[in-house]
């Protein structure tokens, strides 16, 4: 009887040692390497694009300004084009995310970013 407890407790100790095992190899060769989950992010375009629209129209309707003045209202709405097409490109490869636009969003749920304060740096906003 003893000896069959024994053989008992050996059996199951190979088995829990085979199973610790196979969860180990499973864990460094499959889990490990799957791919981390896609995230989202928001960015609120309209309200930046509102924001640059609000600094164009005050130079633009400024009493006296100068032609210089703007050409330098125009040139800056275009740096800011620019540097909102980059930021908007830009982020999605460095947060491995997808950006999109709050305006189109309705009922997410879990978890979202919104990196509309990130982008307003990036373009000096």
């Amino acid at each position: 009887m003893k000896e069959c407890l024994n053989l008992l407790a050996v059996q199951g100790l190979m088995a829990v040692a085979a199973a610790s095992v196979t969860l180990l190899i499973y864990d460094s060769f499959v889990v490990a390497h799957r791919p981390k989950p896609l995230r989202i992010g928001l960015v609120d375009v309209a309200a930046l694009v509102r924001l640059q629209e609000a600094k164009f129209s005050k130079v633009m309707t400024t009493n006296g300004v100068t032609d210089k003045q703007r050409d330098e209202a125009i040139a800056m709405t275009q740096t800011f084009s620019r540097q909102l097409s980059a930021a908007l490109a830009a982020i999605p490869n460095e947060c491995n995310c997808v950006l999109l636009a709050s305006s189109a969003v309705v009922g997410l749920h879990g978890e979202v970013y919104d990196f509309t304060n990130e982008v307003m740096r990036r373009v000096g906003l």
